[in-house]
């Protein structure tokens, strides 16, 4: 890899992190209003009920673009077999189109479909998260559009735009929450969610270029990649809805957890994939152009190194933030969120879920580079497999742990999935690759978890001789762990950390 190659790759990573950071923020800043207003309120659980499916279709949506539309750009480039400029306008219309007709048969059977969580006899949940329903279903055709936007954007290198536009998406939610909450009570966050997915998509739109409509293009992509494009995007289409049916299963269960328990698990959930999407996100979005690139020009040497410095800097990263999630959660949670109608009770069940989901958040953290080292290899049908077999692990532990320990036991089902992702994915990759450097894993894991334990004993020892007069004391013993941690990262110079201070140098440059 060159060097000047390799800075543009450093830098988009810092860039992508830091916009990351700040769309993140807004979004955190959100679910601050949330449970300020609604807590774990039953409205708020009938609420996001009502909003599940059409979210999660918007997740796959913006997955399916980036697996779909950047590896079949790539090799349509390489083979120079079609116009890059047809593929994407053809995609872009294509992918608008099945929004609107996602949405119109979603509208038809939307009662039938909410009656499946909520029992009929309770005729204002089941009105509200019909109505809740209905109105997130005009956000699908937005962000049809959004995917391919974001993903040409990408496979140019051009990641700040679609972060910017996240951006925009939460600045809108929030400022609309905070003008309009009271008039429209729980319904504003689905309004909010609309105007901002307007914005987010004007703005796309923008910096791509307007795309025309033209026929004789359709036929043109169609005939140069027709033997591409059904097989790959039939299997893409399955393994993103596939993993992204866990949010479905768990609000399944919404008569058979606590009252607030779907809540909690919301919140828990944002703070678990929070460190997620800001940082592991970023990282393997960024380097995913570059992993299908070196594997389609057969550069091994390139990919492997590649594969593993993101691996690295992924555990130097997620092994510490487990350890404040898991030992000072509580405190975040009480800090962020114990306002309004959020009180200490809810901080309890909030903190109970998020320790179970936290005990995988180093898995998924890997699990994320994982998954673009499998599409780039080429290995969807492989990944799918995994896929099918980590939601059937799912949902058995659902039904096996929901009666004893309720939302507690639907968030150790999905750590449990999450694991069982980890693993089967790097066998694959192991088994489809002749990378010669196999023992990173162990060494580094163990090496971080080490770390770890010691940081926390010492700084558990540290706080030990001073007296806690609130909770800000045990604020203070997190970021004593979290510094005393990078320091003997430091003191040991870990590679790690000396591929930051290069990327800092190229930035700062």
């Amino acid at each position: 890899m060159s060097k000047k190659l390799l800075n543009t790759i450093a830098g988009a990573s810092l860039l992508l992190v830091v916009f990351n950071i700040m769309g993140k923020g807004l979004g955190f800043v959100r679910e601050i209003i949330f449970a300020n207003n609604f807590g774990l309120e039953n409205e708020f659980d009938v609420y996001l009920v009502g909003a599940v499916i059409p979210i999660t279709i918007n997740t796959i949506l913006l997955y399916l673009g980036q697996n779909y539309f950047i590896p079949i750009y790539n090799q349509l480039k390489e083979n120079k077999s079609a116009s890059l400029n047809d593929f994407l306008q053809t995609n872009f219309y294509v992918f608008i189109f099945s929004g609107i007709l996602i949405s119109i048969v979603l509208y038809m059977f939307s009662s039938k479909i909410i009656g499946l969580y909520i029992n009929s006899s309770d005729l204002d949940e089941m009105v509200t998260a019909v109505y809740i329903f209905q109105i997130y279903l005009l956000s699908i055709p937005l962000n049809c559009g959004i995917s391919i936007l974001t993903a040409q954007l990408f496979v140019n290198y051009e990641y700040k735009f679609p972060i910017l536009s996240q951006l925009i998406l939460n600045l809108t939610v929030v400022v609309v929450l905070m003008l309009f909450s009271k008039k429209f009570n729980i319904y504003i966050i689905p309004i909010s969610y609309i105007a901002g997915s307007f914005m987010q998509f004007g703005y796309l739109l923008n910096k791509v270029g307007w795309i025309q409509f033209k026929t004789n293009s359709i036929l043109s992509i169609a005939r140069g990649c027709k033997n591409l494009f059904p097989k790959t995007l039939i299997v893409i289409v399955l393994i993103e809805t596939i993993g992204q049916f866990y949010l479905i299963s768990d609000r399944y269960f919404y008569s058979r957890v606590s009252k607030g328990g779907i809540a909690a698990m919301n919140y828990a959930q944002n703070l678990f994939l929070l460190p997620i999407s800001t940082f592991s996100i970023a990282i393997s979005t960024v380097i995913f152009p570059k992993l299908a690139q070196y594997f389609s020009k057969k550069l091994l040497y390139e990919l492997e190194n590649k594969f593993n410095e993101s691996i690295k800097i992924t555990f130097l990263i997620f092994v510490p933030v487990t350890f404040v999630l898991i030992f000072y959660g509580d405190i975040i949670i009480k800090l962020f969120f114990e306002r309004g109608k959020f009180n200490g009770i809810d901080t309890l069940m909030t903190y109970q879920v998020l320790v179970f989901y936290s005990i995988s958040l180093i898995f998924y953290a890997a699990y994320n580079i994982f998954n673009k080292m499998i599409y780039s290899l080429g290995l969807q049908v492989k990944l799918l497999e995994i896929t099918i077999m980590g939601l059937v692990i799912k949902v058995v532990l659902n039904i096996l742990l929901v009666g004893n320990f309720r939302q507690n036991g639907l968030a150790l089902s999905t750590s449990v999935s999450y694991l069982f992702f980890f693993l089967a994915s790097i066998l694959l990759i192991y088994k489809h690759t002749s990378f010669s450097v196999r023992s990173i894993f162990p060494h580094d894991f163990i090496f971080h978890l080490f770390n770890g334990l010691f940081s926390f004993y010492l700084a558990k020892n540290i706080s030990a001789l001073f007296p806690r007069r609130s909770y800000m004391e045990t604020f203070v013993e997190m970021i004593l762990f979290l510094t005393i941690y990078i320091i003997n990262i430091c003191i040991v110079r870990h590679p790690s950390v000396l591929r930051f201070k290069q990327i800092y140098r190229i930035i700062t440059r």
